[in-house]
């Protein structure tokens, strides 16, 4: 009988220690190594001035640990919200240091077609969850994704101290300008946008290698018509080139009702037009 549980014992610290490897980071792992990044955009190593030696840090995003979620009303119900998360997303460069604000910089980038809600009803190719922040396709059947339309980017190189937690004050990139009304067709639409975070202090984490980490937890918001013509009720289909996919008669319809959106995508009214973005890194370095 005893040794019965002594097998049973080994057994669950056997499954123990494979968790526990699993969880941990190795030297030099970056979130470049496992996902997709923008066209010359990479994830580049993250400085970081720890308070303490005032010594120049340099790091990496731990993806694993890091979180991006959004959430937005539902057909604008108090209190009522759909949310989810992204799935893909990186940091091309976050600086700063608590006691000389005036060189921080922080700019990631989220690729939207990560879109998650644990809903297949709602997270797939044409459903309604994805048209709801801008995504686009090359085809009336919403099969082919628009590659240039999956990209979000947050940029920021001003923050101030706010009680006990800082603003950082920046500009949201999401979506495309059509060429209509002295816009240039395919630049991207481009709002100020504030991000409220907490620093979470920067710890000596032990273990070997000797681990530090940091990170924030922030959030920022922003209304959607400012990215999406609220006025669109069809999305604007590039006409494909004949051969290469089927035309039918509901591509020219559709795009002779979208021929005056000012911007690619369609305006969702299922949801609200505030969009709530929670960003939730941490970083690591190995000593």
């Amino acid at each position: 009988m005893n040794a019965k549980k002594m097998l049973s014992a080994l057994i669950l610290l056997g499954i123990i220690m494979i968790g526990l490897t699993q969880c941990t980071k190795k030297k030099g792992d970056s979130v470049s190594n496992a996902t997709i990044t923008p066209s010359g955009i990479g994830d580049s190593a993250i400085s970081y001035v720890p308070t303490a030696s005032g010594q120049l840090g340099v790091a990496y995003l731990d993806q694993v640990h890091t979180g991006f979620t959004w959430k937005c009303l539902f057909m604008d119900l108090t209190n009522t919200y759909l949310n989810g998360r992204f799935n893909n997303y990186g940091f091309s460069s976050f600086q700063f240091d608590p006691n000389n604000l005036s060189a921080a910089q922080i700019h990631f980038w989220v690729d939207m077609s990560g879109f998650n809600t644990g809903q297949p009803g709602r997270d797939g190719n044409g459903k309604c969850g994805r048209s709801y922040i801008g995504i686009t396709y090359k085809d009336s059947a919403k099969t082919i994704v628009d590659s240039a339309s999956i990209w979000a980017f947050y940029d920021a190189t001003t923050v101030i101290k706010s009680g006990s937690g800082y603003i950082a004050q920046g500009t949201l990139k999401l979506n495309r300008w059509r060429g209509i009304g002295g816009h240039t067709d395919g630049d991207m639409v481009s709002n100020p946008c504030t991000l409220y975070f907490n620093f979470n202090e920067y710890k000596d984490m032990g273990g070997t290698p000797d681990q530090h980490r940091f990170g924030f937890s922030g959030h920022l918001l922003f209304n959607r018509r400012d990215y999406v013509d609220p006025n669109s009720t069809k999305q604007w289909v590039p006409t494909p080139t004949v051969g290469t996919h089927n035309l039918s008669p509901a591509d020219v319809s559709g795009n002779l009702s979208a021929a005056n959106n000012t911007m690619y995508g369609v305006y969702m009214t299922e949801v609200g037009d505030s969009c709530w973005v929670n960003v939730d890194p941490v970083f690591y370095k190995n000593y």
